[in-house]
């Protein structure tokens, strides 16, 4: 969650930059430290998800992950339309972009704790047993 956090602000810190290679190479390392979640969060599901249900749960994640890759170009778009002529609808596209990105992690680093959740659904399934 701090890689997603430090995402969020580098691609919002390439909003305020003038256009150079050093902004392409900000947004870059920007969305780049967000795939980080990727593997991540594969590990961090199968720590805590019962083996029986760890297919299902890793499946939605899986699932939930590429239905962001439909839905955030049209979203993206939409924002840089209605952002006005020139660079303006960009800068606000990236810049809720890096504030969503940014939300995320700090929401991750707040709720994230996998040996709470893992004792939590263990007295789930001693107490069903």
């Amino acid at each position: 969650s701090a890689s997603v956090v430090v995402a969020g602000l580098f691609i919002m810190l390439s909003v305020a930059m003038e256009p150079s290679t050093l902004q392409n190479v900000v947004l870059c390392v920007g969305f780049g430290l967000g795939l980080v979640t990727f593997t991540t969060s594969a590990v961090l599901i199968s720590e805590f998800v019962p083996v029986l249900q760890r297919g299902a749960a890793l499946g939605i994640y899986v699932a939930t992950i590429t239905l962001s890759g439909v839905i955030c170009p049209a979203v993206f778009g939409w924002i840089v339309q209605g952002g006005g002529a020139g660079a303006a609808g960009y800068h606000a596209a990236f810049l809720v972009s890096g504030v969503l990105v940014l939300c995320g992690g700090l929401a991750g680093l707040a709720l994230i704790n996998p040996p709470r959740e893992a004792a939590r659904i263990a007295k789930l399934i001693l107490a069903a047993g």
